[in-house]
């Protein structure tokens, strides 16, 4: 069955096969920068011990920087949708932005130049 989207700026409708759609479980994700895209990565995690997690990876999405901005505003239209219809989320997690502005570049930077 198609599950009828509304239309884009451009007039076009979106289409979704939603039988082809494959579901997957994840329960870790992490990100990825390059000076040309952004990457999601989702996982599961199998193992954990004081130190480490170990998780099976699942599936990466990478993002033009433009895709990667209408993301965040559908996923804080939905968000707040899903807030002012059931209430407010169970848990915040803090974000080291440190981290995701240093490592993460730093990490796909040597990656692009190897």
């Amino acid at each position: 069955m198609e599950k009828q989207q509304t239309k884009l700026p451009t007039g076009q409708e979106i289409k979704w096969k939603e039988k082809e759609f494959p579901s997957i479980y994840a329960n870790i994700m992490g990100i990825g920068m390059s000076p040309f895209d952004i990457a999601m990565m989702f996982g599961e995690i199998v193992d954990t011990t004081f130190t480490e997690i170990t998780a099976i990876p699942k599936a990466k999405i990478i993002l033009s920087p433009e895709q990667a901005s209408n993301l965040m505003k559908l996923l804080q239209f939905a968000l707040s949708n899903y807030v002012k219809n059931n209430g407010q989320l169970r848990s915040n997690v803090e974000i080291n932005p440190d981290f995701l502005a240093t490592s993460q570049v730093e990490a796909q930077t040597t990656k692009i130049g190897k």
